[in-house]
């Protein structure tokens, strides 16, 4: 149950960012950009690979359609986040030849619910703002 629960949460927060996204983009005129920082993308890594273990190309292009990003960009974070021990890297043959797999470590499952709670407190008090306002000020 756990695990559904999780899984879902993951897809609110990916949705969540594909909305912002397109959103911002179909602005026009109003075209505004967010920087996308470490931490940020950190956590979409690690969301997609709580769900399941993926090679390098496959990640790369859920990560480039929701963020924008390039793959260039990506691999950097890759060696990095298995550098901080939060995922193992391993190889597969597939139609005669390797592919690069990773897979979330435990550590990583414990910086992905990090994230995701951080995710969940920020992005409230984002949209408060976004609303016209912090709802908690008295005044």
């Amino acid at each position: 149950m756990f695990d559904v629960i999780i899984i879902v949460n993951i897809w609110i927060f990916v949705l969540t960012i594909y909305i912002i996204r397109h959103i911002i983009l179909s602005k026009g005129e109003y075209y505004m950009s967010f920087q996308i920082g470490s931490s940020l993308l950190d956590a979409c890594v690690l969301s997609i690979l709580n769900k399941e273990d993926t090679y390098g190309y496959r990640l790369t292009q859920e990560i480039k359609e929701v963020l924008g990003i390039s793959e260039s960009t990506l691999y950097p974070v890759l060696r990095r986040l298995e550098k901080d021990g939060y995922l193992e890297i391993y190889d597969e043959a597939v139609m005669g030849r390797n592919r690069r797999y990773y897979r979330i470590t435990d550590e990583g499952k414990e910086q992905h619910h990090y994230f995701y709670e951080s995710w969940i407190e920020f992005s409230e008090k984002i949209g408060r703002l976004l609303k016209g306002g912090n709802e908690d000020e008295q005044g």
